[in-house]
Formats: C-alpha cells, structure tokens, sequence
C-alpha cells in the first residue's frame, strides 16, 4: 500500500470517526451530558496500544495503517504505527491535568465540532494539541434547573491556527475614584487572553481601588498602578473608511502623540505610559499610517464587564502599519472628549500593529 494510500485511508477513518462517533457541527441550544456510547465495533491499535476511539493525531505523523478484518471472533480492527512516539491523552486527562473544573457540567469543542459520546474514549496526541480555551459558560435546561456548563475548545496545532493573529498589546486598564469600592472587571474577547498582570482568571480581576488611584489585588494583596492584558484576536475587524488615519513620519511621531491623546481623554501620566510603550514599535517605520478606536467603537475589539458600572469611561486603541510617504489618508476631525473624571471612572488604552489582510 502506497503512503497516499495510507492516507487517503485515514481520511476515511477521520470522516467516519466524526460521523460515527457522535460529533456533529452544531449550534447548541441544548447539551446532554456525555454518557456511554457503547460498542463501537472497531478496536483501534496505535503502535501495538489498544483504544476504544480512534486517537486523533497529524497525518504527517502516520507510518503506515491496515485494517484486519478477518478476526470474526474481535471484530474488525485497525492498526497504525507513527514515524515517532506520541503522547495520546484522552479527555478525563485534560481535566485533571489542565483544567479545574467539574467534567460532569463541562462540554468540549474539537475544532469546532462539539464531542458527544463518552468523553472517556476521546484520545488526542497531546503534542498536536496547541492550547485550551476556556469559553464563557452559559446556563441550559438540566434536571429541572439552570446549571452552568463550561465550553472547552481543543485547539490542534495546524496550519490555520497556527497563521500569526492579530495581538492587542498592552491593553492597561487605571481607575480614578472618590471614595474605596471594591471592583469586578472581566474582559470579553473574540479570541484568547495570552498575558496578564496581576493574572485574569475565570472570575476576571477582583480587584479594590483607592482614591489615590492605587489597585490591590484581592488574590494576594499586591499593589499595583494599573492592571494588564494582551490577547490574539480571532476574527478581523473592519473600518467605516480603511483610509481615515494619519500618515507620521518617525521623526514626528511623539509631537502627534503629545498633540492627538489629551483629546481623547487621556492625562499626562497616561500619556507618558502611551508613548513610551508604543514609540519603539513605531520607530521601526519610517512612516506609519495610524487609526484610532474611541470608546465605544473599542467594543468591536474586546468588551469591558465591571462592576459596579463606572461613571465614566475613557477607552482608546491605537492601530497602526507601516506605509509610503505618499499614502493616501482622509484625516479624521478629532472632537475633544470630556475629561471629567468625577465618580467612578475607568481609563483604558492599547492597540496592535495590522497588515491589510486582518482587515475586512
């Protein structure tokens, strides 16, 4: 049997298992929890190791693959053996050894296939797996009472999602107040949380703000000026006109920092921070075609749920990539927003450097 053979062989394998074992592409209104599926009738050998369900692993990985079918007596059976040794890890191992949460109320994605069946007899080569996101729970129907289930997606390492994303970088999130509240901030994003500081958790930051514009963490009492998040947005974003920007040169590019942020809001410590965070990146172009996202429309990127609501809110996003001198850019008319910060008010600023194609 050839190698392309062999392959197109596992392909088959592959769609049988996906159809065969219960996953289906699915838009879940409603989720039973996976129970035994019983006899599947084929026993699956991967360098001579016995699993209930076909692991799954590369096809590039794949040595070579038969399927016996005269052992009546067992039924029939497939055997694999891979170029290297790969370390299968089923589901239950996942949670044990990754996660911290209740597998009884916990439903799993492979890309983007919910698992149905036994999640007991779900092998996958832990070496192809890229990471584990955890997807805000939602409330089903279950026994008679809202239970809350927790979506956990399977990312595999492959070529699509490996492709490089798009980062926000730095989002810093400060807080002006009048008087000590304690404070819940979460952040809603089309993508994953890859860095934080202090560190984002299921339940968001807890977090208690002074007047002095101090944050202490409540997890372990460490003070702190700001909090921080980077993340990879999953999906593009658009702009009303691709072209409203600015053109900066390098050597005029902290002139328009110090000229353009006081009209969004932000103080001279913000500023500071801004500028002496985003000025090394810029530099590295000679010129940049720059955008800015204010307040609300920086919904479209990532979404602030805090509570208790502030009074105010101060939101931007810079977006930027290189560009010729000769660039053609519609400069927007940059309104002076209202720099008030009485009651509870949140400052946040942050921003990522594009390429066309992370634009609808």
């Amino acid at each position: 049997m050839t190698k392309s053979t062999y392959i197109s062989l596992l392909i088959c394998i592959f769609l049988n298992f996906h159809y065969s074992y219960g996953q289906k592409n699915i838009e879940v209104e409603y989720i039973n929890i996976p129970s035994n599926s019983g006899d599947r009738g084929i026993k699956y050998f991967v360098n001579g190791q016995e699993f209930d369900a076909q692991p799954i692993m590369k096809t590039e990985d794949i040595d070579s693959l038969y399927m016996n079918t005269k052992d009546t007596l067992n039924g029939p059976s497939i055997h694999m053996t891979t170029k290297k040794h790969l370390n299968f890890i089923s589901i239950q191992d996942l949670i044990k050894n990754h996660l911290d949460i209740d597998a009884r109320y916990s439903v799993f994605k492979y890309n983007d296939y919910y698992i149905q069946g036994n999640i007991e007899d779900f092998y996958i080569d832990e070496d192809y797996i890229l990471k584990l996101e955890v997807l805000n729970g939602k409330s089903f129907s279950y026994i008679n009472k809202k239970t809350k289930l927790t979506i956990i997606n399977i990312v595999p390492k492959t070529k699509e999602n490996l492709k490089p994303k798009v980062m926000i970088k730095k989002p810093v999130i400060y807080f002006n107040t009048e008087k000590e509240i304690d404070v819940n901030v979460k952040v809603e994003l089309d993508g994953a949380i890859t860095a934080s500081y202090p560190k984002y958790n299921s339940e968001g930051w807890n977090l208690k703000v002074l007047p002095s514009g101090d944050i202490i963490d409540q997890k372990d009492q460490r003070k702190h000026k700001y909090i921080y998040w980077e993340g990879d947005l999953r999906s593009k974003f658009s702009y009303e006109n691709q072209n409203k920007g600015y053109v900066i040169a390098k050597d005029s590019t902290i002139s328009f920092l110090e000229k353009t942020l006081p009209q969004f809001g932000l103080n001279t410590y913000e500023i500071n921070d801004f500028i002496s965070y985003w000025i090394p990146e810029l530099n590295k172009n000679e010129y940049n075609f720059i955008q800015f996202m204010i307040n609300e429309s920086c919904d479209d990127i990532a979404k602030l749920n805090i509570q208790p609501q502030p009074d105010r809110e101060i939101r931007l996003y810079m977006f930027f990539k290189g560009c010729s001198k000769d660039k053609i850019a519609i400069e927007p008319q940059i309104k002076s927003y209202n720099k008030k910060r009485d009651g509870f008010t949140v400052i946040e600023w942050g921003g990522a450097e594009i390429s066309q194609e992370d634009i609808l």
